[in-house]
């Protein structure tokens, strides 16, 4: 007869310990929660993104430069929408230690900050390069 390594319980011959076995918890509110908030997510994955093609349009000063422009504010939509904001400009503190702004909150820290990142550089980008290319 064998016996668990771990609590010392007998075991069958292919029998594996339940206290091996990983346990993974879903909670149904949270995740009811964070298909509800979704629409501000999306919101803000098209107005911010919208706004600064505006901008660019005004000033742009070559279809090459306007181009590059949509594209890196595709790049920041794409951003806005896996890192779960429902804001763009956020402060890292608040996303450190509050989590304010961010519906994904199981996302590793380092994945929502680098995903805010991105998406503040590529918007920000965008309306640079429309007015200097």
């Amino acid at each position: 007869m064998k016996y668990c390594e771990k609590c010392g319980k007998p075991l069958g011959d292919d029998e594996v310990c339940t206290c091996q076995e990983e346990t993974i918890i879903i909670n149904p509110t949270y995740v009811q929660n964070e298909r509800k908030g979704m629409w501000k997510v999306i919101i803000t994955a098209v107005l911010y993104p919208a706004i600064a093609i505006g901008i660019s349009f005004s000033l742009a000063t070559s279809y090459l430069g306007l181009m590059g422009s949509i594209l890196l504010n595709i790049v920041g939509a794409l951003c806005i929408y896996l890192g779960g904001f429902t804001l763009l400009v956020i402060p890292l503190p608040f996303i450190y230690f509050f989590r304010v702004g961010c519906l994904k909150k199981h996302l590793p820290l380092w994945k929502r900050i680098l995903l805010g990142f991105i998406s503040v550089c590529a918007i920000v980008g965008s309306i640079i390069l429309a007015s200097t290319l």
